[in-house]
């Protein structure tokens, strides 16, 4: 799925020099830069909070019109309030918020394009970091220094991050936090698997969940579509998580000390007695009450796959 990396930070922050590092080192981008877009689709708009605000409208329309047609975005906005990067990770699917850290007086010292002197000569008002204020951004995915690091140290770590993200199907979190993982073919995903995972999200609700479905070739439905099911259950519960799709597996190995503990969870009985085989078999003799033990949100993608 596409996903947009929403650039963010104060103007000579080195925001659009980063990014567009990234995307010489990674074509399969589209580059939406704020200045640019500024000249163009935004050139009726000023610098008042509400001209921001419709500025930021479009961007958000933007990227989803890119996204939902495969194609990622990178941005560099300044977007100097905090509500306005929250919306756009609400309302862009996998949007991901990265901040070029540079302090004020260093954006000042830099000055590439003559803009603080001129706010400072009152020359340009509202100017963001002098006379209208730039927000932490608090919702970031990754912090880069962008004024003590190295250029190549920040791609570096830049590459890294994005990385994270392509190696996963679906994802609406942070790649490098530590999550929870399970392995299935979730053929359907029922509350037998959502009850284990549950149990998990108590011990460590501020762990994100990541689940693997196994690309096998014998079941009834693709591992796309069974990453749809999960999907759709994280939706519906609201779930933080990850879903990626894998080869098929035969074991699962592994040396000493590298980290992982392994559980094996035993649900009550009641759970335990719903399996996949038996709503297929539910499904199979025309007993709609299947779509009780399905997880929530699983339903209607498989009445219209039986359909």
């Amino acid at each position: 799925m596409a996903h947009t990396l929403w650039f963010t930070g104060l103007s000579g922050s080195g925001k659009s020099t980063v990014a567009m590092d990234l995307y010489y080192n990674n074509p399969n981008y589209v580059v939406l830069d704020g200045d640019v877009l500024r000249r163009d689709l935004c050139s009726d708009l000023g610098f008042s909070v509400e001209d921001r605000e419709e500025n930021m409208r479009r961007l958000i329309a933007l990227c989803k019109l890119y996204n939902k047609q495969g194609t990622n975005v990178i941005t560099a906005f300044i977007s100097p309030l905090e509500a306005w990067r929250v919306k756009a990770k609400e309302e862009i699917d996998n949007c991901y918020i990265i901040h070029a850290n540079s302090s004020l007086e260093k954006c000042e010292e830099r000055d590439v394009k003559g803009l603080y002197k001129k706010a400072r000569a009152g020359e340009i008002p509202n100017f963001t970091g002098i006379d209208s204020p730039f927000e932490e951004p608090k919702c970031a995915s990754l912090v880069l220094d962008t004024e003590n690091e190295e250029p190549f140290e920040t791609l570096c770590k830049l590459q890294n991050f994005v990385s994270g993200i392509e190696r996963c199907y679906y994802t609406n979190v942070n790649p490098q936090d530590q999550h929870q993982l399970f392995i299935g073919r979730w053929t359907p995903l029922h509350k037998g698997h959502t009850w284990i995972i549950e149990q998990k999200m108590k011990e460590h609700p501020d762990r994100p969940i990541l689940v693997l479905v196994r690309d096998t070739n014998f079941d009834a439905y693709s591992a796309e579509q069974r990453a749809e099911f999960v999907k759709a259950w994280f939706k519906a519960e609201n779930i933080k998580g990850t879903i990626m799709i894998i080869p098929d597996i035969k074991g699962v190995y592994y040396g000493r000390g590298v980290g992982y503990d392994v559980d094996e969870i035993k649900p009550p009985d009641n759970i335990e007695g719903i399996s996949a085989t038996k709503i297929r078999e539910m499904i199979a003799n025309k007993d709609e009450t299947w779509k009780d033990i399905v997880a929530p949100g699983v339903a209607p993608i498989l009445e219209k796959l039986l359909s």
